[in-house]
């Protein structure tokens, strides 16, 4: 059990642990493993031990009677497990989900009903936030090699928005006022939405004034992400684990989408005006040079800082996405007025021995973002 302690606490700040190979997924599996190798996922009366071992050691076998019920620790734990390897999977997209289970939902209930830890209630929401997150991704993802046709997704956004409003309004109110539960919120309600972004020109399945209604959502919530981000006190930023982490780079990614995505019913220039993407990362790297400032480690000879690099990458993304943009309204307003199109110069923006050439935008995925917030290679 302490084993399985100590990995989950590794993993949930690994963006600030130093080493040069984290084998990121293997980590989060290992973990999982000890889940499962402590039969955390099922009660404990249901939990049958091999007959064998006990006679390899000259035992006989325990009665299933007389166990004691799951303790408080050991809830945490297997829920505490789900929500980072959940966390993991959708950020890398290298391995499934850890299965659901009843007990599992049954601990959610018991936690929910003690008065034991403060921080009980911040975990309860997050996990339900989780689930609804998951299936989301579950109900979104290509099903092409299945044989089956997706349904439309409007018949899923509706009850996912319901189930997750909800989830918010049976929250406390210290746990609404939370910096992270809310983070946490307008990333899961983006989840929701985000197929209208990869259901560009499909009428058929997504009709055009429901997919303009669903991209407008899936704004509002990455504004509202980050305009909560950009006020949380910097005191408290060195703090954040990888579940802040993840959520950034989902925001950010999608806002690059919503910015540069060709889809006639979109109009890019009004959604630049509600939140600029160079604006945001500029604020972001400044942040980060401040809390680097204030975070009690120091970099060494051989490892900066995560927020001393998270400032120099989100620069770089920063130059390399206006460049990027201001390419693409050069080219629109080329077509809209009949011109030739110019030779590409082919000049780069340099950055500490950067060029920006050398970075291909398909690159700048969640995967880029996980080698920008963990000192060591994926």
């Amino acid at each position: 059990m302490d084993y399985l302690l100590g990995l989950i606490a590794f993993m949930a700040w690994i963006n600030v642990q130093p080493g040069s190979k984290p084998f990121f997924c293997f980590y989060t599996q290992l973990a999982i493993a000890l889940v499962y190798d402590l039969g955390l996922t099922k009660e404990l009366s249901k939990f049958s031990t091999p007959l064998l071992y006990w006679k390899s050691i000259g035992l006989n076998s325990p009665c299933s009677t007389g166990f004691p019920p799951r303790s408080m620790e050991e809830r945490r734990t297997v829920l505490a497990a789900y929500l980072l390897n959940a966390t993991v999977a959708s950020f890398v997209k290298k391995m499934d989900i850890m299965r659901w289970t009843k007990h599992m939902d049954d601990c959610l209930d018991v936690l929910e009903k003690s008065e034991v830890t403060p921080n009980d209630r911040t975990l309860i929401a997050m996990v339900r936030m989780q689930l609804i997150y998951d299936e989301a991704s579950s109900i979104y993802s290509p099903r092409d090699a299945m044989g089956l046709v997706a349904p439309p997704p409007t018949l899923y956004i509706k009850a996912l928005s319901s189930k997750l409003h909800a989830v918010y309004q049976a929250l406390a109110p210290e746990v609404k006022a939370n910096d992270i539960v809310a983070c946490k919120l307008h990333d899961t309600e983006l989840a929701i939405h985000e197929s209208a972004i990869s259901q560009a020109h499909s009428s058929t399945n997504f009709p055009n004034m429901q997919r303009l209604e669903t991209l407008f959502a899936c704004l509002n919530s990455i504004k509202s992400w980050f305009d909560l981000a950009l006020v949380i006190p910097l005191s408290t930023c060195p703090d954040y684990g990888l579940t802040f982490f993840t959520q950034m780079s989902h925001c950010a990614i999608n806002l690059h989408r919503l910015q540069t995505i060709d889809d006639p019913i979109w109009d890019i220039a009004t959604a630049r005006t509600i939140i600029d993407l160079p604006q945001v990362l500029e604020k972001l790297a400044v942040r980060c040079t401040v809390a680097a400032d204030l975070a009690t480690a120091s970099p060494n000879d051989n490892e900066e800082l995560t927020f001393v690099k998270a400032a120099k990458m989100l620069r770089m993304m920063k130059s390399f996405w206006e460049k990027e943009m201001a390419e693409r309204m050069a080219k629109t307003s080329r077509e809209a007025t009949s011109l030739p199109t110019p030779a590409t110069q082919g000049t780069s923006v340099p950055l500490d021995g950067v060029e920006l050439a050398d970075f291909d935008g398909e690159l700048l995925d969640d995967e880029w973002f996980a080698h920008v917030f963990t000192p060591m290679d994926l």
